[in-house]
C-alpha cells in the first residue's frame, strides 16, 4: 500500500505547512514559517501570515525537483522527464543503479544505497 500523504510531495503537489517552522508549498511558492514559536504564535494572533521565508521554484527547478521526488519511489520516473540525461543514465544502468522498464526508470537497491549522490548530479 501507498502512503497518500507522502505521494502528494513525491508529485509535487501543492501543500500548507501548520505550526513553526513548518513549510508549505503552494502555485510554485515554497514557504517557511517561523521557526521560533513564540513570534509564529504573535504572528497569527496579529492576523498576519507567519512566513519568514519564501522562494520562487522556476520551471528548471521544478523539473529537477520532481525527478528526484519520482526516483524516490519504487516507481521510478518516466525516461522522457529526464530528457537530455540520456548518456548519464546509460552510465548507470551500466554501474546497475538503475533499472528501467516500460520507457521508465527507477533506482535499484544499490542505486538507493547511493542515492544521494545520483540526486546531487539531478539538482
Amino acid at each position: 500500500r501507498r502512503c497518500r500523504h507522502n505521494a502528494n510531495y513525491w508529485e509535487i503537489g501543492g501543500y500548507i505547512g501548520i505550526g513553526a517552522g513548518a513549510f508549505s508549498y503552494i502555485g510554485g511558492t515554497r514557504s517557511r514559517n517561523a521557526r521560533d514559536p513564540g513570534a509564529y504564535m504573535e504572528s497569527v494572533a496579529s492576523g498576519a501570515l507567519p512566513v519568514e521565508e519564501s522562494e520562487s521554484i522556476g520551471a528548471d527547478r521544478t523539473r529537477s525537483e520532481t525527478l528526484v521526488l519520482k526516483l524516490r519511489t519504487m516507481d521510478g520516473a518516466a525516461l522522457s522527464e529526464a530528457a537530455g540525461m540520456e548518456n548519464r543514465i546509460g552510465e548507470w544502468l551500466g554501474m546497475g543503479l538503475v533499472r528501467t522498464e516500460g520507457g521508465r526508470f527507477a533506482l535499484t537497491e544499490k542505486g538507493m544505497l547511493v542515492s544521494n549522490e545520483i540526486f546531487a548530479e539531478l539538482l
